[in-house]
């Protein structure tokens, strides 16, 4: 079902606002509304900034994973609706990992 986040996520909220729904309701960020969006690609569709994007990814990682119903994943959403700026500004060098890349 379509949660409270998923809602807000869609229509660019404010941190703060993501971070009390995420607070309240936390296993809300691998649900699926009935087009099997979740709220990270409701954020990525609503353009929410990239500060709410990362707080998703950082709730939840699996949330990178999960595909809607058409099959597209989080990435392909932020492939299709964002300018490079954007997309350059969730990629960031993590230490620890092999990969020199990862999305957050």
């Amino acid at each position: 079902g379509c949660t409270a986040l998923h809602v807000a996520c869609l229509w660019g909220p404010p941190v703060d606002v993501v971070a009390s729904l995420l607070n309240a309701f936390k296993c809300s960020t691998l649900m699926k509304d009935r087009w099997g969006y979740t709220p990270l690609i409701n954020a990525l569709r609503g353009h929410s900034s990239p500060a709410v994007i990362r707080l998703l990814l950082e709730s939840n990682i699996a949330a990178i994973a999960i595909r809607n119903n058409r099959k597209r994943s989080p990435l392909e959403h932020l492939c299709w609706m964002w300018e490079d700026e954007i997309k350059m500004a969730l990629l960031v060098p993590i230490p620890s990992s092999q990969d020199p890349m990862h999305i957050l």
